[in-house]
């Protein structure tokens, strides 16, 4: 139902820099060859950062290997063109975002992260609380996600048995550090 030409998204746990909606909006507006933005974030336990949001920003490509490897786009960091054919999978209930992320960047949609903290984490990123701490849910969707890529042609089936195992290490060391933190 966006009528504007970018959408951006805030998860109920999170909150964005004042300056974040005006600082990706002017980079997006004039790079129209970025379909998606994302941005740092910090934790609310994290130091301050320093940011200028007058100056520009460095910016580095979305890794299509990087992003397979790890969801490195939190929610509340991205921004898309709402003109884009892929909307998440309303059937999917955990990890439809890293899911949409995929498809657009393995899909030759042209990504940037913007190097500026613009949002602020009030929880750590797995296993504190809300969704993201059924820790094996989230394995399951992540799983799940690198299939539907598969399915999709989007990676090579090779890829896919490949990211499983790398996907399970990843949940077991989240248990560890999850149990540490207690």
């Amino acid at each position: 139902v966006a009528t504007q030409p970018y959408i951006a998204f805030l998860d109920a746990d999170d909150s964005w820099h004042p300056r974040k909606l005006e600082v990706q909006y002017r980079y997006m507006k004039t790079r129209p060859d970025v379909d998606i933005t994302a941005h740092r974030s910090i934790g609310y336990r994290d130091p301050p950062q320093d940011f200028h949001a007058g100056r520009p920003h460095r910016d580095k490509p979305i890794s299509r290997g990087v992003l397979l490897l790890s969801n490195r786009l939190p929610t509340s960091t991205v921004m898309l063109k709402r003109e884009l054919p892929l909307r998440f999978d309303s059937e999917k209930r955990v990890s439809e975002d890293y899911l949409l992320w995929l498809e657009l960047i393995c899909g030759d949609y042209k990504g940037v992260i913007i190097d500026a903290p613009l949002a602020l984490k009030y929880k750590a990123a797995y296993g504190e609380g809300g969704l993201s701490a059924r820790l094996w849910e989230m394995e399951l969707g992540e799983i799940d996600t690198y299939r539907q890529l598969s399915e999709k042609r989007l990676i090579h089936r090779f890829w896919q048995l490949l990211l499983i195992p790398w996907s399970l290490a990843k949940y077991v060391l989240r248990v560890l550090i999850t149990l540490l933190r207690r």
